[in-house]
């Protein structure tokens, strides 16, 4: 016998008894059932881990969504952008060592062939650490597909690819202690060179906040400091070299004397071909120049020239 019966009316009543069920239940909140199973006792605790489970397994999908989401806007894109990756090129020769108290500054010798292929930059190490001296290595990286500085591209177009002459970049590496009067070795032509003190350059109180410091360097006894603006179109460098360092050279003899006025009481003389001032005050003889590069316009007159001279201590 069947117990089957289609009645059209009946359906229509289930099923909107149903919908009103449906649209009017309201569930209870989660704190509310698991404060209501857990406080209950001993006879409901059976509920507890069932409950405790279904929690679980609607809430790990939602954190690890949230966790995903996090990591790729805080630690790197969904998409990462090409970088562009410098090429080793090898060691090359390096002189002019000058010890700042922190690291010593190299300047590298670079061919045109080199310096020329994309965007340089010089990478030094120690490779070796004695008593006596440090072995530093110096490597060439160039970036083909970085744009060239306006001054690179200056350079690069005057003296051409297959120039026989040299081109010094500047680069510092870091000791793993003092240098405490060792020399320093080129692990590449295993020249040894004696490592000038930095000490011996003040500070240029008067030089305005465009220009920061950028690189050291040496040679015959004299030390360097460079600064340069963010551009690099104009330079500003103070040398330093003792005296009787001097003797003998050019160095006491460059430019003619200056009529723009004196320099702690000295008096000034104006580089031969430079934007320049030189000067002595005690046992040293001190020489600042502003070069200019890329047809930059000198940012200095020789009388603010002067003033930046006066401002060294």
């Amino acid at each position: 016998m069947s117990l089957e019966h289609d009645d059209p009316s009946l359906d229509r009543l289930l099923i909107e008894h149903a919908r009103r069920s449906r649209a009017e239940f309201t569930p209870p909140g989660l704190d509310g059932m698991l404060s209501s199973v857990v406080d209950s006792g001993r006879p409901h605790r059976r509920w507890v881990w069932p409950v405790l489970a279904a929690v679980l397994l609607l809430a790990i999908p939602l954190i690890t969504v949230l966790l995903v989401r996090h990591s790729r806007t805080h630690e790197q894109p969904a998409q990462p952008l090409p970088v562009s990756k410098a090429v080793l090129l090898g060691p090359v020769p390096w002189r002019d060592p000058v010890w700042t108290g922190d690291s010593i500054w190299l300047v590298a010798r670079v061919p045109p062939s080199q310096y020329c292929k994309g965007v340089p930059r010089i990478q030094a190490k120690v490779t070796e650490a004695g008593a006596t001296s440090v072995t530093i290595v110096a490597n060439v990286y160039v970036d083909p597909r970085a744009v060239m500085p306006e001054l690179q591209k200056q350079i690069c177009s005057s003296s051409g690819p297959d120039s026989s002459g040299e081109i010094g970049i500047s680069s510092d590496v870091g000791l793993p202690e003092p240098l405490a009067g060792r020399s320093a070795v080129d692990g590449t032509t295993h020249h040894t060179y004696k490592v000038l003190d930095a000490s011996i350059i003040p500070s240029i109180p008067g030089l305005p906040p465009a220009f920061h410091s950028t690189a050291y360097s040496g040679d015959q006894g004299s030390v360097t400091h460079h600064w340069v603006v963010d551009d690099r179109r104009n330079e500003i460098t103070l040398t330093v070299v003792p005296i009787k360092s001097a003797l003998g050279s050019s160095w006491l003899h460059e430019g003619k004397p200056s009529t723009i006025g004196l320099v702690n009481g000295h008096q000034t003389r104006l580089g031969s071909g430079q934007h320049s001032i030189i000067w002595t005050k005690g046992a040293y003889l001190y020489w600042l120049v502003e070069s200019s590069y890329s047809g930059a316009p000198y940012r200095f007159s020789q009388a603010q020239l002067l003033d930046l001279a006066r401002s060294v201590p």
